[in-house]
């Protein structure tokens, strides 16, 4: 959040842009029909998505001006 915050997103904003991550990763662990996944592996592909998550890829994907 502090990182999204000096980039130039408000707090609001990125609470977006970390809820959308989380979000888009919760979809595709839901919507998989075969055997659950590893938490170990969702959890380390979600801290690397929202290391490299910026407000300008947010903006970039979302069109948040």
């Amino acid at each position: 959040m502090q990182r999204l915050r000096g980039e130039g997103l408000s707090r609001h904003e990125a609470v977006h842009a970390v809820a959308a991550v989380l979000a888009e990763h919760l979809h595709a662990a839901m919507s998989d029909d075969g055997p659950a996944p590893d938490p170990v592996v969702l959890q380390e592909a979600l801290a690397r998505d929202l290391d490299v998550l910026s407000a300008a890829s947010w903006r970039a994907k979302y069109g948040e001006a």
